[in-house]
C-alpha cells in the first residue's frame, strides 16, 4: 500500500505544477477522436544504440530511494523480478496529467503534452520561466512531447517549424536544476497528412532535419516517428518501405493505439491484435518500442466496458511477456475517465499497472 508521505509528494508536485502551468488548451486534437515517462537521464541507456530484446534500463531520479520505492503500489501476485515491465505515461497537458488519480495512485512516471500547431508555442514557452519541467524530472519523472499537425500540414514541412523546434527542444529542456529525459513523437499519426508521395518526401526531409535540431539542443531528447496503429487494423504487417530509413535513424518507434470501443472483431475490440501486430513489426527494427497514446472513444459506458475487457486479454503474463520481447518498453494513456473514474476499472487498472510497472 501507499505510506502518506508519498501521496503528500504527489499532492504538492500537482499544486507546484498548477501555480506554474502556463496556459494551455485543455485537450489535445488528433485525426480519430477527441482528443506516457522514463527514468531521469543519467540512468538510461541511450536507445539509440540499444541490442534487440534487451530490457530498458531501471528508472532512478535525484529523490531520495525510500521516497520513491514507498510511492509505488504494491501487489502480491508474483514476485516483480519475473515479470515484464513497462514505464507507464498519462496525459494531455502536464498540469491535468499530475492530478488524475491513475497518476497519484499508481507508478505513473511519464507525463505527456501536445504541441497541436504554432499557435501552442507562445504558451509553451511559458515553461522556461518556471520550474515545472525542472520539478517533474526532479521527482524522476520524463515527459512525452506529441507533435501532432494534422491541422497545419503546410507548417510541418516549413522552416518555420524547424526553427519551433528548436524553441521546444530548449523549453523541454527545462531551467534546472534537475534535467531528465525527454521522448519527441514526431507528426504523430502522420499517415493522416496527406496521400501525396512528394508531401511525404518533404514530411520525411523535416523529420530528419528535426531529429537532428532537437539532440543539438537537448542532450536528453529522444526522438521518434509517430505511426498510426490503424495501418494495422487488417494485417500483421504494413509497407513501411517510404519511411524505413526515417524509423532506422530514430531513437526509439512510436506507435498509436485508438479505436471506438465498439469496434470488435472475433470477440475483441480490433484494438488488440491491432496493437500487437505494430508492436512485433516495429520491434524488428531493433528500437524500443512506444505506444504513443492510447485511446477506447465512444460512450462512457461503453468505453468502462470496452477498456476493462481490453485489461484482461492484454494485461497478463504471457501478452505483456510477449510484447516486451518485441521491444514494448512504454505505454501512454490518454486522461480518460474510463482509467480514473473510481470504480472497479479504476482499482484493476492501478493493480495491473503496479504488477507491470518499471521503477
Amino acid at each position: 500500500m501507499r505510506s502518506r508521505a508519498p501521496i503528500a509528494v504527489s499532492v504538492l508536485l500537482a499544486l507546484l505544477l498548477s501555480a506554474s502551468e502556463p496556459h494551455g488548451p485543455a485537450t489535445p486534437t488528433a485525426a480519430t477522436a477527441d482528443t506516457t515517462i522514463i527514468q531521469s537521464a543519467p540512468a538510461v541507456a541511450d536507445p539509440r544504440t540499444p541490442p534487440r530484446r534487451l530490457s530498458v534500463p531501471t528508472t532512478t531520479s535525484s529523490v531520495p530511494p525510500k521516497a520513491r520505492a514507498s510511492s509505488t503500489v504494491v501487489t502480491s501476485m508474483t514476485t516483480r523480478r519475473s515479470r515484464p515491465e513497462i514505464l507507464w505515461g498519462i496525459g494531455d497537458q502536464l498540469a491535468s496529467a499530475v492530478k488524475t488519480p491513475i497518476y497519484r495512485n499508481a507508478p505513473v512516471n511519464m507525463v505527456t503534452t501536445w504541441y497541436n500547431g504554432p499557435g501552442d508555442l507562445e504558451w509553451m514557452s511559458g515553461y522556461q520561466k518556471g520550474s515545472t519541467i525542472s520539478d517533474l524530472y526532479g521527482q524522476g519523472k520524463a515527459i512525452e512531447l506529441v507533435v501532432w499537425l494534422g491541422d497545419h500540414t503546410d507548417y510541418a514541412i516549413s522552416p518555420q517549424f524547424l526553427e519551433d523546434a528548436g524553441a521546444l527542444a530548449r523549453t523541454f529542456k527545462g531551467n534546472g536544476p534537475h534535467r531528465g529525459r525527454l521522448y519527441v513523437v514526431l507528426f504523430s499519426e502522420l499517415e493522416t497528412y496527406s496521400s501525396d508521395p512528394g508531401y511525404f518526401a518533404s514530411l520525411k526531409r523535416a523529420y530528419r532535419q528535426a531529429l537532428a535540431i532537437f539532440h543539438q539542443e537537448n542532450a536528453n531528447a529522444r526522438v521518434a516517428l509517430g505511426l498510426g496503429g490503424y495501418g494495422w487494423e487488417s494485417r500483421p504487417n504494413r509497407n513501411l518501405s517510404l519511411w524505413d530509413d526515417a524509423i532506422r535513424a530514430s531513437d526509439f518507434t512510436a506507435v498509436q493505439a485508438m479505436q471506438a470501443c465498439d469496434n470488435e472483431r472475433n470477440g475483441q475490440n480490433i484494438i488488440v491484435p491491432q496493437l500487437r501486430s505494430s508492436v512485433q513489426q516495429l520491434g524488428t527494427y531493433g528500437k524500443p518500442v512506444m505506444i504513443s497514446h492510447f485511446k477506447l472513444w465512444g460512450d462512457p459506458s461503453c468505453q468502462t466496458a470496452a477498456f476493462a475487457k481490453f485489461m484482461r486479454a492484454v494485461f497478463n503474463d504471457r501478452s505483456m511477456s510477449s510484447l516486451t520481447a518485441d521491444g514494448l518498453f512504454a505505454w501512454n494513456f490518454m486522461d480518460d475517465a474510463y482509467i480514473n473514474r473510481p470504480g472497479a476499472t479504476h482499482e484493476t487498472a492501478k493493480r495491473l499497472l503496479a504488477a507491470y510497472a518499471r521503477r
